[in-house]
């Protein structure tokens, strides 16, 4: 509760806090992305075999 109260004192609704949230989420999500491009580009540069790029997929999905 008392967090509530606290984020009522600041204006932000509830409603807000949701939006937030969403955009939080996007952002995080983006960034894993970002990263996978770039995993993967470095493995390409240095010929990687096919077990490296699955285990760089599987960090990105797992975090």
């Amino acid at each position: 509760m008392q967090f509530v109260s606290f984020v009522t004192n600041l204006g932000l609704s509830p409603s807000g806090l949701k939006e937030s949230a969403a955009i939080l989420a996007f952002v995080c999500n983006l960034s894993k992305v970002i990263h996978l491009h770039i995993c993967c580009n470095n493995l390409a540069s240095r010929q990687a075999h096919p077990h490296e790029a699955q285990r760089a997929l599987f960090y990105v999905k797992t975090n």
